[in-house]
């Protein structure tokens, strides 16, 4: 598989991209900006230079998710790319904290969003979609590389056109699923911790000063964050039959968790790669989905 796409393939001279339809994009303004998403947001962004990009949580109390986004620096101000799922709960709890504070929020409705993924490929992109007056940021997941760039939405799709090849809705799945991005109502919900997903780990600081939900936070660093359930990266052989998802995931004590995504194509020959929450007291031991009259085995993923 590279970068998600089916295995066997070359890479094209052009980098694949995916217009992100569903996410949204608002800006963070004024003079207090900084200091007031410090004391909100799990990430560091103390030292983030012009354009840098971080991963980010907003917490409840307790240390469960309200949303996950992409926060990027900009003089200043700070734009957030963030799933239309989330936009609203995170757009109201930062509203919750503006009080005296000199700080704004910025909705841009005409803005839109594509990502785009090869390492390589993406590397020669920036000096281009800033010659458009688009915007530019490199997101780096382990080894990898995925570019986001935002505006204008015709400025957009002419960049798209011009620099990249169009991924389809199957192949971005199998993407998002080979980097383990969990998909906010299928994989995550507000009902899950930072710590569970190894996406969202590098989103939260644990040296930082106080935010919502770091109390919890440094208590499962203190434990080494043994946490109760983990989403993996798991594979299995294709089934002759379609998996209706959500499906239980089985060990010899029982249901242990829930496979929730799966990918489209084979990722290596005749298995495919998916996400499937685990409990902690099932981690080392064998799993098997039962899709009708057939016992399917799990195993974890490992690259």
């Amino acid at each position: 598989m590279i970068e998600g796409i089916s295995k066997g393939q070359s890479m094209p001279e052009k980098p694949y991209y995916y217009p992100q339809e569903t996410m949204s994009v608002f800006r963070v303004v004024g003079s207090q900006t900084q200091e007031f998403l410090s004391r909100i947001v799990t990430a560091d962004i103390s030292s983030l230079a012009q354009f840098q990009h971080t991963l980010s949580n907003i917490l409840t109390i307790k240390g469960k998710l309200i949303a996950f986004f992409h926060l990027i620096q900009d003089e200043g101000a700070y734009w957030i790319l963030v799933d239309r799922e989330m936009k609203q709960p995170l757009k109201d709890q930062l509203e919750k904290y503006i009080i005296t504070e000199d700080v704004a929020i910025e909705e841009h409705p005409h803005m839109k969003i594509a990502s785009f993924f090869g390492k390589e490929q993406v590397a020669s992109l920036s000096d281009a979609a800033f010659d458009k007056t688009l915007i530019f940021s490199r997101e780096k997941i382990g080894s990898h590389v995925v570019a986001w760039v935002w505006g204008p939405e015709q400025d957009l799709y002419e960049f798209c056109e011009s620099f990249g090849q169009k991924m389809t809705p199957d192949q971005y799945e199998d993407q998002r699923i080979f980097l383990s991005i969990p998909r906010w109502g299928i994989d995550v919900s507000s009902e899950h911790m930072p710590f569970e997903l190894e996406y969202l780990e590098p989103a939260t600081s644990t040296k930082k000063g106080c935010y919502p939900g770091q109390e919890t936070v440094s208590r499962l660093e203190g434990r080494g964050r043994n946490v109760n359930k983990k989403l993996f990266q798991v594979i299995f052989p294709r089934s002759s039959s379609s998996i209706e998802l959500p499906v239980e995931l089985h060990s010899e004590q029982g249901v242990v968790g829930t496979l929730t995504s799966v990918s489209h194509h084979d990722c290596s020959e005749g298995k495919v790669l998916a996400l499937a929450w685990v409990h902690r007291k099932a981690f080392e031991q064998n799993w098997w989905i039962q899709n009708k009259d057939q016992k399917i085995q799990i195993e974890r993923y490992t690259k």
